[in-house]
């Protein structure tokens, strides 16, 4: 009986013993499980997150590179654009100096068709317009194309020069006359002209014949508008009446009409050559330095148009120095001639020397005759004026 009961009381005891440890393992083991869930939990939001961020770091990058892509892109597209443009400033300046043919102009207008799509792709802003280059048989007139950078792009100027209405001709001597002239302006009469086109013939100029009127060299540049102006047009024939005729055109060849006609005779050779003095004409003189130049003769001193003048001149050089040359200038109506005169007696160290000179212009005002000796020692002249 004793043994049963000791039986049944270990029984107990162990059943106890086994629930404790249980219990105790269910505490235990469960925070573990608990924990590792969170951690694993916490392990996936995590790697969520890093992905998440991974994914956006490479969506910014690919951003970033597109955006400095597209940037670099419109960069490089305005560049161009600008390069063109200045290109195409280059070319209408061209263009405005009369430096391009027709074909050219067009190119230009081609040019300028095309720089306007670029602009108005790349920047998605006002677009410009261009007007095209026209020469028209009616009016004789152009179109000047301008690049307005700090306005409203392409703008044209088709404003001609103003006719000029007052030239006139004046003072004919028997080879040249002279054209005077107001200075009309670029812009009708605002303004600077580029150039003028100053014609002549023996009959008188109308539109019909200017192209075969003949062309004058040398015509100065143009003044602003209001200025007098004028030019001297040589090389023209004795008794002969001539007529004028002057156009003016801007900086792209815009032409003015035709001005009015001047007229002008020039003098025959008789009409100013009247006799200065009659006979042989002896002038006694003494230079100061050396070679010296002591007596001038000149015959026949009463000349005209197409006469022979003989001149003779004693000169001498005391230091002994050889004269090496001799010549004279004659400042006349038209300008100065000069004739050389020779050794033609005695020595070279104190000679007389002689030399002719014949007019090819009229004398209405005073010339003058220099003669200039050369030596070793120096240089001297003599200046006699005549009326």
């Amino acid at each position: 009986m004793l043994f049963k009961e000791e039986k049944q009381s270990t029984v107990v005891k162990t059943v106890k013993v086994f629930f404790v440890v249980l219990m105790l393992g269910f505490f235990i083991i469960l925070p573990y499980f608990v924990l590792a869930e969170k951690i694993e939990t916490e392990k996936e939001t995590t790697t969520n997150v890093l992905e998440a961020r991974n994914i956006e770091t490479q969506l910014s990058v690919l951003e970033s590179v597109f955006l400095r892509t597209i940037k670099q892109g419109i960069l490089k597209i305005k560049g161009e654009v600008i390069i063109l443009g200045q290109e195409i400033q280059k070319t209408v300046e061209l263009i405005k100096r009369g430096k391009l043919e027709k074909e050219e102009e067009e190119d230009v207008v081609q040019a300028t068709s095309t720089e306007e799509a670029i602009i108005k792709e790349a920047t998605s802003t006002e677009a410009t317009s261009t007007e095209a280059i026209k020469e028209t048989e009616e009016d004789n007139s152009s179109t000047e194309i301008i690049y307005n950078r700090g306005g409203s792009g392409f703008v044209s100027d088709t404003i001609t020069p103003a006719a000029i209405t007052d030239l006139s001709a004046s003072d004919p001597i028997i080879t040249s006359i002279s054209v005077i002239w107001t200075a009309p302006g670029d812009d009708s009469n605002s303004g600077t002209a580029t150039s003028y086109d100053i014609r002549y013939s023996t009959i008188t100029i109308t539109n019909a014949n200017w192209d075969s009127a003949s062309k004058v060299i040398g015509i100065p540049t143009p003044l602003p508008a209001g200025s007098t102006q004028s030019i001297t047009i040589s090389n023209l024939s004795y008794g002969t009446t001539y007529y004028f005729a002057i156009k003016s055109s801007d900086e792209i060849s815009n032409e003015s009409e035709l001005s009015n006609i001047a007229s002008q005779t020039t003098n025959a050779p008789e009409e100013c050559s009247s006799p200065i003095a009659s006979g042989s004409q002896i002038y006694f003189v003494r230079t100061q330095n050396m070679p010296q130049i002591m007596r001038i003769d000149i015959d026949e001193l009463s000349i005209g148009f197409g006469d022979i003048q003989t001149v003779s001149a004693q000169i001498r050089d005391t230091n002994s120095n050889s004269i090496t040359s001799v010549s004279g200038t004659i400042l006349s109506d038209n300008g100065s001639s000069n004739f050389i005169l020779s050794l033609v007696g005695e020595d070279d160290m104190n000679g007389n020397w002689q030399g002719s000179w014949s007019p090819t212009d009229t004398l209405c005002t005073i010339y003058s005759m220099i003669i200039t000796a050369t030596s070793a020692s120096g240089e001297s002249n003599v200046t006699l004026s005549f009326r």
